[in-house]
């Protein structure tokens, strides 16, 4: 069964799994992919010593990204001796209770084999409980660090003691129906109810919820407390979280701006971020994440652009967000920064169109995507007959196609209405 750092799970409201299993020398250091189900794992080694491996370059990969204990019993021989005999053991009732052997005699097998689970079990207890047991981790790097014999020797405490090493900045997350790995249906309403608020009421004290419905809660935690939702420059808005940090979200905030601001050579999916944000350092669960990820977006609409398999989407409403949130895959993020002409030029754009002609404050330059929102929405919002016709001159319909063709919000403004115009 896998084993919980408990206190670092208490303390940060992120539980922390982490599986257990066996290795020797004849084993491959390989756990597959990391998963939000398990955040690392637990090897107890009953082979020769861990440190005198050779290959350090597959240690590297295994702790690479989760954290990794090395668990060395100095009782190694004779756990190795119990789980041996108790298979056998196993293996003589199948056969006997297979070929409808003497009852007496499976009886028999079936008791010891009882007392060799017993007898193996009450290694195990030892050997978890920390009672002669050398523990030692990897760290990114491949090199196996031996822990402190005179700290912590349970299980559960030198866990705790790694977590808070390789997650130091999960932020403090109060509220047990978000913080789950998998939400509840309950949760994954409340959820949903939460960004619409945020959708369409960011201008409101709470994002317009009323009364203390589960949603209620979520701001509270995730945006009300944290700050992430709060006034500035006399309007309520979203953003980087308030200096004090009681919660420690400002880390993760910055790193899921870096994620975004990473994505200005090449789009990454909103799968990517997700993975970026539950890996360490921050080590958050799904949960959070489509919270965090909406505030960015609309703190960033004129920097961020959102893609929908592979097009341009301007405008971000409840619908996209619901499939947002049911396939991270199929959505894309790219920002974009300019300079010189191409910077005016998108800025007289946005005036133009009523869009937002400035980035929001934190960024220095205003963005394409400023200038190309307004635009993109005001086609795709005239009636159905004047998206289809013929009846107009043809430079008119080349740029009305290309609005409705457009994938890259700057190379429809710079490239491809240009070349309607010849």
């Amino acid at each position: 069964p896998p084993v919980v750092a408990a206190r670092h799970s208490q303390e940060t409201g992120v539980l922390r799994v982490f599986t257990r299993s066996f290795i020797d020398d004849s084993s491959r250091l390989d756990l597959g992919k990391p998963t939000q189900d398990v955040d690392g794992a637990v090897l107890i080694n009953l082979g020769s010593p861990v440190s005198s491996r050779t290959d350090t370059a597959a240690l590297a990969a295994l702790a690479a990204s989760r954290p990794v204990l090395i668990g060395e019993p100095d009782a190694a021989d004779h756990i190795r001796e119990a789980a041996v005999e108790l298979g056998a053991y196993r293996t003589a009732v199948a056969r006997a209770e297979a070929s409808k052997a003497d009852w007496v005699a499976v009886r028999e097998l079936r008791e010891r084999s009882a007392m060799a689970g017993q007898a193996l079990d009450s290694l195990l207890d030892d050997l978890y409980a920390g009672a002669g047991t050398c523990w030692s981790s990897i760290d990114p790097e491949g090199r196996v660090r031996l822990i402190d014999p005179d700290g912590p020797t349970s299980i559960s405490a030198v866990l705790s003691d790694i977590c808070d090493a390789r997650f130091p900045d999960t932020p403090l997350l109060r509220n047990e129906m978000l913080s789950r790995r998998v939400l509840t249906s309950q949760g994954a309403k409340a959820r949903r109810n939460l960004l619409e608020a945020m959708i369409s009421h960011i201008g409101e004290p709470r994002c317009g919820i009323e009364g203390y419905p589960p949603e209620r809660a979520m701001y509270e935690a995730l945006l009300g407390a944290t700050g992430i939702h709060r006034e500035r420059d006399g309007h309520l808005t979203f953003g980087d979280p308030g200096e004090a940090d009681r919660y420690k979200y400002r880390s993760a905030w910055a790193a899921l701006n870096a994620f975004l601001d990473s994505t200005a050579g090449e789009a990454a999916t909103v799968e990517d971020l997700y993975t970026h944000l539950m890996a360490p350092p921050v080590g958050l669960k799904e949960g959070p994440i489509p919270v965090l990820l909406v505030a960015a977006l609309i703190a960033r609409a004129d920097d961020v652009a959102l893609y929908e398999t592979g097009s341009f989407v301007p405008r971000l409403d409840v619908p996209t967000m619901e499939r947002l949130i049911r396939n991270p895959d199929l959505f894309a993020l790219r920002s974009f920064n300019l300079r010189g002409p191409r910077q005016e030029l998108a800025e007289r754009l946005a005036t133009a169109l009523g869009g937002t002609p400035h980035a929001p404050r934190g960024l220095r330059v205003p963005s394409v995507v400023a200038a190309m929102r307004p635009l993109v929405t005001r086609i795709r919002a005239v009636p159905k007959y004047a998206l289809q016709t013929r009846s107009l001159d043809p430079t008119t319909r080349a740029v009305r196609d290309a609005i409705l063709a457009a994938t890259e919000p700057d190379t429809l403004l710079f490239e491809t209405i240009p070349a309607c115009f010849g």
